[in-house]
């Protein structure tokens, strides 16, 4: 009973959690999804009957078809090892064979995961506008000083971050809960009031306000519908925090009947209003909260709007955590903050860039109105590149046949481009933002995933022969000759000393690879350790590895070969590391060893095309940028650590390494 009971605490501890880190964003879209369709400017509607019931329930529509069925059924079904998000949806699809598919969906998907980190950058900036500006209605004195307030407000929020998605998600979720306990009970009090604006839930009305307006209106009506489903990839990249069961409840059973409420009884206020009643009426919203519930309204919506910047903030940490995970970006440090949920996680690099860039954008552009215009533009972009990704995905994955496939992701395919030609109206008035954000980004994904490419062939196709039993044979031919062996093709030597060698891959038979690191080591320095330590360390999906944590292969001669495995919340130390080997390694109790590190270093054909030149320069500076392999296992540059270089030449065909010439190894 008690274990049933905690399991259950545990649940809706993270529902609460996913309330303020998932649907902070859109749970704030009814500040503002009214206001652009009947007070966004001269070709906004009049809110006489068949305006508002067809936009209230075009609204109805779009959260139900778009949130509950496209992402909450079909979207959060296509997860890659637990996790959400464009990248998810890549590496399903580059399991497969269909590599046509897979190369046009990369490119769209590359992009559509620049869009994201733009709109990452973007909501940050706009929520804390919007709520600042909330302050300023109070007390306009305040306004000269809007966007220093913004900056102060963005500097504490994502100061914040490395207490983890799981601290910030109960922290930020009893603000949602009564952000959506009082937009739901204003709602109720308007729709008793007016009950007709229930007829918005035929969609007929939708329909007809669709064939009747002029194109202008159309655009219009449908910026506003797009602004009511922002944030809703959140609820797909931000999967690894929370995870599918507790997405959907909080969904189903409290985010989106409390924004039907809000948006029908703004809906209702509008019928009761009729045509002439928006004089002088500044926010639909706010019109609708009585005047003794004015103030307390205005300082919750601020505290809502400030929370809605974490379902972005979050998803971008997850969006780079799947993009190094695929190669497509270089090491950056991942801090994990809740045991029990990997996805929850926090990336510092990612965060300060956020932070950034969300300064830059409240400073340049000074107001929420200013930045609204790009908003919209990402939301669609993503969405859109979301569908045609699920479409491959039920048809390579799924097994759907074709025509399934393409009808039911179709429809979708439809609503996105129509979302997306009507914000892309808005592209010179702020549009450009996400696209100059992703597109930088995208640049840097291609770059780094085609020189880790050039890096792989290379070692691929690096011819040799040389294998862990010919290792151990020039051991003991070594110590038959005292430590020297030499003939017409040179001399070599063993060196009086242990060496750990940091490999890629786990060296476990006697057929296996000498791992090049160790022939690049021996052809360089003509010797070879007199003890040979190979580690290899591996992630594995779980918070510890409690038991097992090594697996020690001595090949005799003095050659060891280890593999550590290691959980994804354990900080990995190479000094803890070896300290637990000593009992399986003797040598290593004297603590007189090196560690040995592979780099690699690239150099230009001068046969090489401009554009590959471009790249490859590019490819380098993101590597210097990188995490080094040994420091993200707990090493500093010490005495005992060196590196050894594997130097790779590239022209247009095919990338080699060269290794100092010694036939003898």
């Amino acid at each position: 009973m008690r274990t049933r009971r905690s399991r259950m605490s545990a649940a809706l501890l993270l529902i609460l959690a996913a309330l303020g880190v998932v649907y902070g964003d859109i749970g704030t879209s009814p500040l503002y999804a009214v206001n652009q369709i009947f007070l966004g400017g001269s070709g906004a509607l009049v809110p006489i009957r068949a305006d508002v019931l067809g936009s209230i329930s075009l609204i109805f529509w779009a959260l139900a078809i778009i949130v509950s069925l496209k992402y909450l059924v079909f979207v959060v079904l296509a997860d890659h090892e637990g996790h959400g998000g464009v990248f998810a949806l890549l590496g399903i699809l580059e399991e497969h064979k269909k590599k046509i598919i897979v190369a046009v969906l990369l490119v769209v998907l590359l992009l559509s995961a620049g869009l994201l980190l733009g709109e990452g950058v973007m909501t940050p900036a706009i929520s804390v506008l919007a709520a600042v500006e909330g302050l300023a209605v109070a007390n306009p004195a305040v306004s000269p000083y809007l966007v220093l307030i913004a900056s102060i407000v963005l500097t504490i929020l994502f100061a914040f971050q490395y207490k983890g998605t799981h601290r910030l998600g109960i922290v930020f979720g009893p603000i949602m809960v009564a952000w959506f306990v009082a937009i739901a009970l204003i709602g109720v009090g308007q729709i008793i009031a007016h009950p007709d604006i229930l007829w918005a839930l035929n969609p007929l009305y939708g329909i007809e306000l669709l064939t009747k307006l002029s194109l202008r209106g159309l655009f219009y009506l449908f910026t506003g519908i797009v602004l009511s489903i922002s944030g809703v990839e959140a609820l797909y990249a931000d999967l690894g925090h929370f995870g599918k069961t507790p997405l959907r409840h909080a969904w189903l059973w409290f985010v989106y009947p409390a924004l039907l409420l809000s948006y029908f009884g703004q809906g209702a206020f509008l019928l009761g209003v009729g045509k002439t009643g928006l004089a002088g009426v500044l926010s639909v919203f706010y019109a609708t909260v009585p005047a003794v519930f004015l103030y307390p309204m205005i300082a919750l919506a601020t505290l809502a709007t400030v929370v809605a910047s974490q379902a972005l903030i979050s998803g971008a940490y997850s969006l780079i955590a799947e993009a190094i995970a695929l190669n497509y970006l270089p090491r950056f440090k991942v801090i994990h903050t809740n045991r029990d949920h990997e996805g929850q996680i926090y990336v510092p690099a990612v965060n300060w860039f956020l932070y950034i860039g969300a300064v830059v954008l409240v400073i340049t552009f000074g107001s929420s109105t200013a930045l609204a215009s790009a908003y919209g533009f990402a939301i669609a972009g993503v969405m859109l590149t979301t569908t045609l990704a699920m479409a491959a995905v039920a048809i390579l994955w799924w097994r759907w046949p074709l025509w399934r496939g393409i009808a039911v992701f179709g429809i979708f395919t439809l609503i996105d481009l129509v979302f997306l030609l009507t914000t892309s109206l808005k592209f010179m008035d702020g549009g450009w933002v996400p696209v100059a954000i992703g597109g930088g980004l995208f640049i840097l994904m291609i770059s780094w995933h085609w020189g880790r490419q050039v890096i792989a062939g290379a070692l691929e196709h690096h011819e040799s022969d040389r294998t862990m039993r010919s290792l151990i044979d020039l051991k003991k031919r070594l110590t038959v000759g005292e430590g020297m062996v030499a003939d017409e093709r040179g001399r070599f030597v063993e060196a009086d000393r242990a060496v750990i060698f940091l490999i890629p891959q786990s060296v476990d038979a006697l057929d296996d690879e000498i791992p090049i690191i160790v022939r690049a080591y021996m052809r360089r320095n003509g010797a070879i350790p007199k003890h040979v330590v190979l580690l290899h360390i591996d992630r594995v999906r779980t918070a510890y590895v409690r038991k097992g944590h090594y697996r020690v292969v001595p090949f005799g001669a003095n050659i060891w070969s280890v593999s550590g495995r290691f959980g994804f919340m354990e900080d990995i130390n190479l000094h803890a590391v070896i300290a637990a080997l000593i009992n399986d390694i003797p040598v290593l109790k004297h603590n007189r060893f090196l560690l040995e590190a592979g780099t690699e270093e690239i150099h230009f054909s001068p046969t090489l095309s401009w554009w590959n030149r471009l790249r490859l320069r590019l490819f380098r500076l993101l590597q210097r940028l990188a995490t080094p392999t040994y420091r993200y296992f707990g090493i500093e540059s010490s005495t005992s650590l060196s590196t050894t270089t594997f130097h790779i030449y590239v022209d247009d065909r095919i990338a080699t390494i060269r290794l100092p010439e010694l036939d003898l190894v």
